[in-house]
């Protein structure tokens, strides 16, 4: 089981990977050999919001709606000894969760780690791989999902930091909205930068 570390809390990152990125896919990443486990410094990464496609929520949701720009999070893993860094997502594309891993350069991005582990690249890709993707659903089984059962599988301790960083600001906004919406497509979209399991806990408090 990988050690865990926590660090200072995150700052939101003010700059964005602009450079293009190769992701590939986990089951096509080149198998890592290295099993020496070594300190791996974590970070969460806003990318570039995404246009919420129809296929993402169903054309019948979509109808009658503007597309939102959602707010998407990958993992950046960089391992300072070996001076690797990687970033791990998962996308919708063509109605399927596909979770991808890049080999980035650290001096592109600007982040704040906020945890360290004790782990390997090969332990890391393989964790990866037991997260489930399949079938796409806006609501169930989405970026947000895979993330936090990756985090889970690495410490579970890590997924409560991805709760954390999701700012009350916005969940107040979200139930606003909800309140006064009764467009299923709207209320999809909104889910997805916010998660249900962050609502659930909301509303239980009241």
């Amino acid at each position: 089981m990988s050690s865990f570390s926590r660090k200072s809390e995150i700052s939101e990152n003010t700059k964005s990977i602009d450079a293009p990125l190769t992701l590939v896919k986990l089951d096509e990443c080149r198998e890592e050999l290295d099993r020496r486990k070594t300190d791996a410094h974590l970070a969460f990464h806003i990318t570039k919001p995404y246009m919420l496609r129809p296929s993402a929520v169903g054309e019948d949701n979509a109808a009658g709606s503007d597309p939102k720009d959602i707010q998407h999070w990958a993992l950046v893993v960089h391992f300072p000894g070996e001076n690797k860094t990687y970033l791990f997502e998962a996308r919708e594309e063509n109605g399927l969760l596909q979770a991808r891993r890049a080999v980035i350069s650290l001096e592109d991005i600007q982040v704040q780690f906020f945890a360290t582990v004790k782990t390997s690249s090969k332990e890391l890709l393989k964790k990866a791989r037991q997260v489930e993707t399949g079938e796409y659903d806006v609501l169930f089984n989405n970026w947000q999902r895979w993330l936090k059962e990756f985090l889970d599988l690495i410490s579970p301790e890590l997924s409560m930091a991805l709760n954390r960083q999701i700012p009350k600001t916005k969940m107040k906004a979200f139930l606003d909205q909800l309140t006064l919406s009764n467009s299923r497509g709207i209320i999809s979209s909104l889910l997805i930068g916010y998660g249900i399991s962050q609502l659930i806990a909301h509303l239980k408090g009241h």
